[in-house]
């Protein structure tokens, strides 16, 4: 195990009006994924975990001199999204489920595998719960289970008995998956054909269907359970409401980050967020018949993905990013400001 310390020269950011910036942990290898939730029982507050190009998986906490991380557990293969929940009940703390490669780059020819990594007595500790026979590219938690979504175009359920997992293909989908989320009673998953796929139970069975369709590949989703937003593969980020899609970002560089959440909470309504290989992270928000936004953070490489969740006592959200740079990034608001 490793443990990194946040490099203070990085953490000068160029401050945004409103908006603060801090560079929490730099890694020694691109960061691919990140999430946020309560898994060192022994830290105050949420932790950050993010994912690495090495099967890494890190762990950003508070400690008592400041933001700190540490390699919880090196996975063999390639790492490229994590979730964070409750999946050990009888475990301090909420899990991490990781997953990418078996072995081996991303890019390679090869199995895919979902890891599982807690915090135990003593120490961290990782197992393999999952393999594929391509990428394991998406992964969310629900209800004790993990959800698991791929380059194999299935959505699969992965449940843990006491003793043993087991799993369940909940749907075959017209893509390789490439995020997933839960959203009310239903899951939602992006697939790289175009296509954003609900999938819900109904007569104990579990129906598909395509609820948005593009060209482009989709990267990532996001839901404050009635809404979506969806970051696709040509730059575009896009608010999906009442079956209606709104551009709020046409760029030229695939979109990574997909929010929506009460990141002000002077503000009426919530904020979407997105970040990507623009190298910056932008938050927008409703203003009178259109929209306005803001870039409260660029960094020197591509941004991968974008988590939300409470990292303090405010009561505002904070967003994390991750980069090919190895950095884990906080943005938010500052409290009290228009």
């Amino acid at each position: 195990m490793f443990m990194f310390a946040c490099v203070c020269a990085l953490a000068a950011a160029v401050q945004t009006p409103h908006w603060r910036s801090e560079v929490l942990f730099q890694a020694p290898v691109k960061l691919s994924g990140c999430a946020i939730g309560d898994v060192d029982p022994a830290l105050p507050g949420a932790e950050v975990a993010a994912v690495g190009g090495n099967g890494g998986v890190f762990v950003v906490g508070r400690g008592a001199e400041g933001w700190t991380g540490q390699e919880a557990f090196l996975a063999t293969g390639e790492m490229i999204q994590c979730a964070i929940g409750e999946v050990l009940p009888d475990v301090p703390g909420l899990e991490i489920v990781a997953v990418g490669k078996a072995a081996g780059a991303e890019r390679e020819p090869g199995d895919g595998a979902a890891f599982l990594v807690s915090r135990t007595e003593e120490g961290w500790r990782g197992e393999r719960i999952h393999g594929s026979a391509r990428l394991v590219h998406g992964v969310c938690i629900h209800e004790g289970r993990v959800y698991v979504t791929g380059y194999d175009q299935r959505f699969v359920r992965l449940a843990f008995d006491g003793t043993s997992w087991t799993e369940e293909e909940l749907a075959s989908l017209p893509g390789p998956g490439k995020n997933c989320i839960p959203m009310g009673d239903a899951f939602v998953i992006a697939c790289s054909n175009g296509s954003l796929v609900r999938l819900r139970a109904h007569d104990g069975a579990w129906q598909a269907e395509t609820i948005d369709q593009r060209e482009k590949g989709r990267g990532r989703v996001g839901t404050d359970g009635k809404r979506l937003v969806v970051s696709d593969d040509d730059g575009v980020f896009s608010l999906i409401e009442d079956g209606r899609r709104t551009e709020l970002l046409h760029g030229s560089l695939r979109q990574r980050g997909a929010v929506l959440a009460d990141l002000v909470p002077e503000r009426a309504g919530l904020e979407m967020a997105t970040a990507g290989y623009d190298r910056t992270v932008r938050v927008f928000w409703t203003a009178g018949e259109g929209f306005e936004t803001v870039a409260p953070y660029t960094d020197t490489e591509r941004f991968h993905h974008l988590a939300v969740g409470n990292l303090d006592d405010d009561p505002a959200l904070e967003l994390a990013a991750c980069s090919f740079s190895g950095r884990v990034v906080l943005v938010e608001h500052v409290s009290g400001a228009p």
